[in-house]
């Protein structure tokens, strides 16, 4: 209420001792909601590291709490508050993690949110000119293929072959060549490979007969 009526300095006041009496207590969910409503306010004052750091807090309360549900909403609302304090990569990167939180939501409040929040980045993305003075083509190229890779991984449960299909390569291979010679950091994102088992049958070579043996 006090947000809403632009009395922000008093939400401060409150969301402040909010946060200190749940920090002695053991409502993790709570406190992550509390984390999120910080954050809020920190951003409405201008405080953008601190807004941007608080709203971390609360995604990792939450998610170590298991409440995905309020995980997602303080990610989402890293995004809403803070879209022009984070690069494309952690807009993206920020809202694939929302995506997966909230992917079983039945709220259409927040579906609506997640929506305008997508369409928000890719308005950011596509009409937003790099700083030319340390722009790398093959950097940032490196940066995208990377989060697709993992994405890929992501989705397919580890499995190299999979993801190869997903990102349209020819096989699990070419994904893993890339992966050694490009994204070494993304290895373990991959399920263990299972050594084949070698096969328990020998061949025997047939005895040759001996001359004058026995015939019976």
């Amino acid at each position: 209420m006090l947000l809403a009526e632009g009395e922000v300095l008093q939400a401060q006041k409150i969301i402040d001792a909010a946060i200190r009496i749940l920090e002695n207590g053991d409502q993790q969910s709570a406190l992550a909601e509390a984390l999120t409503t910080q954050g809020i306010v920190l951003s409405r004052l201008e405080r953008w590291k601190e807004a941007r750091a608080t709203f971390e807090r609360a995604i990792n309360t939450a998610e170590n709490a298991g409440d995905l549900q309020k995980a997602g909403l303080a990610a989402l609302s890293l995004i809403e508050q803070l879209p022009e304090h984070l690069t494309d990569d952690e807009l993206c990167a920020t809202f694939e993690r929302t995506r997966r939180f909230l992917e079983l939501t039945q709220n259409i409040a927040m579906v609506h949110r997640m929506t305008e929040c997508a369409g928000r980045i890719l308005s950011i993305i596509h009409t937003a000119r790099p700083d030319w003075t340390t722009f790398s083509l093959g950097e940032t190229l490196n940066r995208h293929e990377a989060r697709f890779i993992q994405m890929a991984l992501e989705d397919s449960g580890g499995s190299v072959t999979k993801a190869a299909a997903l990102l349209g390569l020819p096989g699990h291979q070419s994904l893993n060549f890339i992966l050694h010679r490009r994204h070494p950091e993304l290895l373990n994102a991959r399920t263990p490979i299972k050594p084949r088992r070698r096969s328990s049958f020998k061949l025997i070579a047939p005895q040759k007969k001996v001359a004058g043996g026995d015939n019976g």
